[in-house]
């Protein structure tokens, strides 16, 4: 798993009047696209999120898609996001917010239970959120930065 960077005569010289962008993402004439990725035995690259969304808890980098894919495993889930929110002494703790069905009486411990189960002990939300739905862009990925406020 890594960032995909791409090079070639149809890559942007830069972002219109902002250097320090253009430097962020252009590294010796290759564009660091902040996708993280992997690819596999047949060559396929397979997208595992963006290198922004990725939670800094302790000495961990934690890919908040391989949490939300075991949270929407549970039957009563419709959708999940995971963020990194502060924390004081681990930068960052994880924090899911959900969105169930409506008949479903799914509790805080019912998702944290499920998540023992299935990830490993630093990949366990510390916090639980449920909530009605989750902001979306109109192409309909989620703001994760609105569920960091």
């Amino acid at each position: 798993v890594g960032e995909i960077v791409a090079q070639g005569s149809n890559i942007m010289k830069g972002y219109w009047g902002n250097l320090t962008e253009t430097q962020d993402v252009l590294k010796d004439n290759w564009l660091h696209t902040g996708d993280i990725a992997r690819i596999d035995e047949d060559g396929y690259i397979f997208i595992a999120g963006r290198q922004s969304d990725m939670i800094k808890a302790g000495a961990f980098r934690i890919n908040p898609q391989e949490i939300e894919d075991v949270i929407v495993e549970i039957l009563e889930v419709v959708e999940c996001a995971v963020v990194g929110m502060p924390d004081e002494i681990m930068g960052e703790m994880i924090k899911a917010f959900v969105v169930l069905r409506t008949d479903s009486c799914l509790t805080n411990k019912d998702i944290l239970r499920y998540c023992k189960k299935n990830l490993p002990e630093y990949k366990i939300p510390k916090a639980v959120e449920f909530v009605s739905s989750l902001p979306k862009t109109t192409s309909g990925k989620i703001k994760r930065y609105v569920l960091k406020t």
